[in-house]
């Protein structure tokens, strides 16, 4: 319980008194502080919340005016941070303004909340201390919005229309709840988990506002969150969002969990579930309907709950308190009419697109890309915090049986899977204080089945690119005996000696091999020794060495080319995406090729290369990478440049990336999948069969298809 008690002395010489300060909504509020010795200096901690075991529980407000997000970064107070402090116990007009005195007061307010109407002691429920940071901007320009750390509230300054983001106590209980959701649930901030934690935030925060203000939840204005931060705007206009806006699983944005795409629809999906726990409230009342949801969180949700889970523990929790069958309807309603239900999880990936794993946390990047062969995959998958390395799971595509992980649990990152459907080949990279660059690589290998774990090459030089087929084993490394350039090499049957390819009529890096049928593939980054006649000083193409014959062709090549991605090779052809332009800015816009790139296709049965999409022509596309079995070229495309302009970039369904399927003279065929989701690094299997990453239920999962006519 809070107490007010006269003026003490602490031992170190600290008065605890209690002042006061105006809101910046113009109320008068008592503001708890501490004198400094017998300076006239009052420090903004409250030191008059405890705990039932006698222990007191500090609310300290912290000056961050004039710092920068950045500068918070990593959990600890920047040199210069302290506690506000004022020279009189009645606070000033600029510790109002700078959001102080509302943070302060706000903070107890939750606090009183939680441990008066729920038991709850603190935000961890033992004592933990609350600290509030206040007034930081974002680049140095004034910020618009607030967040938990981990281990404390840090609010922006606000601007010219909002307020510092202190000043509404829901936007100050949602951020105190993110402390409470992981010192329980721990809910993952990314997906549905992540949207679940900001659902429950909302929740909270919104009920201990409308609490403590004492507003009616018929009020139109008790469910916006952010409603009152504005200085001009009404509040259905300045609230962040809003509990009652109808949200549905039929409004579900499938994004990737990338800070770009709001982590996987964190905020944007929110409303889906909150709205179904307002309803609760509406129907059942703060006292009954708090304290289902509570115990919800605190007793049924785990790390990776997803919104159909949520719907399972409100039920468990409502049946635990009690509930009438009546009342337990009510509840199902709620979640009912949200569309929250085991059908549409059932559905989120679409017809004839199947779930392999459900979810990767690895990101996007080239060596966490999966293999397939023989009706089997591997995929690097990593724990939901993304807190530990990456590991190699293995599985069937026909989805029978559960994945499992076939990498050693040794605490190095696995990366790199490649599997013939009989065995997976992989790297490993460990930490090694006694290697020259304080690490080795090592690939692995085991059979598909489990079993031990072979070493089949290790080196202290780092290995940028894996390829795996049959009795092949491919690899690039940069070596320092070549100028620190990267070479390729390789393994052959059960031959440990390892193959290093020459190529001495040109110099340059030879890097990311793939192998298929007796035939390698890699990029050929070439430097020029002088520019050519166009100013060119480089050229980036691929060259394919045949195992059988040991002769090399030149599969194509671009000189000046920008970027390319890792070549792909199948049994028919070797292909890759290229970036031929750089851009040019005509006539006030960048031209067309600024923003597209083009494919390079290589046919070995004609032996001719030639310019697929070319990123001028009305056959561009923004391509990013491309597999290819025998007889089909799969992409992956952006959404094109003016939808992204028209949007702003803002996440939505419609800039997911897709797969698109093409036949090797550049004919449209269909796309791969017409799951919802952000389509992203396939990897091809027979004709158009594809597994590749995708975000149709928040965040990558490993998704199969065999392609579709067309997604009308």
């Amino acid at each position: 319980p809070r107490t007010t008690p006269a003026p003490s002395t602490s031992a170190d010489g600290t008065t605890s008194v209690v002042g006061e300060g105006k809101s910046l909504h113009g109320v008068t509020v008592p503001v708890p502080l501490v004198r400094a010795g017998d300076a006239d200096s009052y420090l903004m901690i409250d030191q008059t919340h405890t705990l039932p075991d006698g222990r007191t529980v500090p609310i300290t407000t912290w000056d961050a005016r004039g710092r920068d997000y950045y500068d918070l970064l990593g959990g600890q107070l920047p040199e210069g941070v302290a506690t506000f402090t004022s020279p009189s116990s009645t606070l000033g007009a600029d510790l109002t303004d700078a959001g102080a005195v509302d943070a302060a007061w706000d903070a107890a307010k939750v606090f009183e909340w939680y441990q008066t109407k729920l038991e709850r002691n603190s935000l961890d429920d033992n004592g933990m201390a609350i600290n509030s940071i206040v007034g930081i901007t974002y680049g140095g320009s004034p910020w618009v919005n607030a967040y938990w750390d981990g281990t404390r509230m840090v609010y922006g300054s606000g601007d010219a229309e909002y307020l510092p983001l202190a000043a509404d106590p829901d936007v100050v209980g949602h951020e105190m709840t993110h402390g409470v959701v992981e010192n329980s649930a721990s809910l993952v901030y990314a997906g549905q988990p992540g949207a679940l934690n900001e659902a429950i935030a909302d929740y909270f925060g919104n009920a201990i506002d409308v609490d403590a203000t004492g507003t009616s939840m018929t009020d139109p204005e008790a469910s916006l969150i952010g409603g009152d931060l504005c200085r001009t705007l009404a509040p259905a206009k300045c609230a962040l969002r809003n509990l009652d806006d109808g949200a549905t699983t039929a409004d579900f944005q499938h994004l990737m969990d990338t800070p770009q795409m709001d982590d996987g629809g964190v905020h944007l999906n929110s409303t889906i579930v909150s709205g179904a726990l307002w309803d609760l409230r509406q129907a059942f009342g703060g006292p009954v309907a708090d304290k289902i949801v509570y115990r919800a969180l605190t007793d049924y949700l785990t790390p990776m709950s997803d919104f159909v889970d949520a719907r399972e523990a409100v039920l468990a929790s409502a049946k635990s308190s009690g509930l009438s069958k009546k009342d337990l309807k009510v509840v199902q309603a709620a979640f009912d009419s949200r569309g929250i239900t085991a059908k549409w999880k059932a559905n989120l990936y679409g017809k004839k697109t199947d779930l392999l794993i459900d979810r990767l946390n690895t990101g996007m990047y080239v060596d966490m890309t999966a293999s397939m062969a023989g009706g089997w995959f591997a995929v690097p998958r990593a724990d939901a915090n993304r807190t530990e390395p990456t590991s190699i799971w293995v599985g069937r595509t026909d989805g029978k049986g559960a994945p499992y992980r076939i990498s050693p649990n040794d605490g190095n990152p696995h990366s790199f899977p490649h599997t013939d459907g009989k065995r997976v080949v992989w790297l490993s990279i460990e930490a090694d204080q006694d290697s020259p660059t304080w690490e080795t690589d090592r690939i692995l290998s085991a059979p598909i089945g489990g079993g031990y774990v072979e070493e089949l090459y290790r080196s202290p030089y780092r290995i940028d690119g894996l390829s795996f087929d049959g009795t092949v084993v491919a690899w690039s490394q940069y070596d320092p005996e070549q100028g620190y350039r990267d070479v390729v090499r390789y393994l052959q049957g059960s031959s440990r000696t390892v193959h290093t390819l020459a190529h001495p009529d040109w110099v340059g890096n030879a890097t990311a091999p793939d192998v298929k049928n007796g035939k390698i593939s890699y990029v050929r980054y070439e430097d020029y020794a002088q520019p050519d006649a166009n100013g060119n000083r480089w050229s980036l193409g691929v060259e394919v060495y045949d195992l059988a014959t040991g002769k090399i062709t030149f599969a194509g090549g671009d000189p000046g080319a920008e970027t390319m991605s890792y070549p792909q090779v199948s049994g028919t052809g070797v292909a890759w995406v290229i970036n031929r332009d750089y851009g040019q800015y005509v006539d006030g816009q960048w031209n067309q090729g600024t923003f597209n790139d083009s494919v390079r296709l290589f046919d070995f049965a004609t032996r001719t290369s030639h310019l697929l999409f070319e990123e001028n022509s009305p056959q561009a596309i923004r391509a990013d990478v491309l597999t290819l079995s025998d007889t089909t070229l799969t992409v992956t495309e952006e959404a094109p440049y003016d939808l992204w302009l028209s949007t702003g970039g803002y996440p939505d369904n419609a800039l997911n990336p897709k797969l698109k399927q093409y036949s090797f003279d550049g004919k449209y065929v269909g796309p791969a999948s017409c799951s919802p989701g952000a389509q992203m690094f396939a990897t091809a299997g027979a004709g158009r069969e594809v597994i590749f990453m995708d975000s149709s239920a928040g965040g990558f999962g490993l998704a199969y298809a065999k392609g579709a006519k067309s997604c009308k």
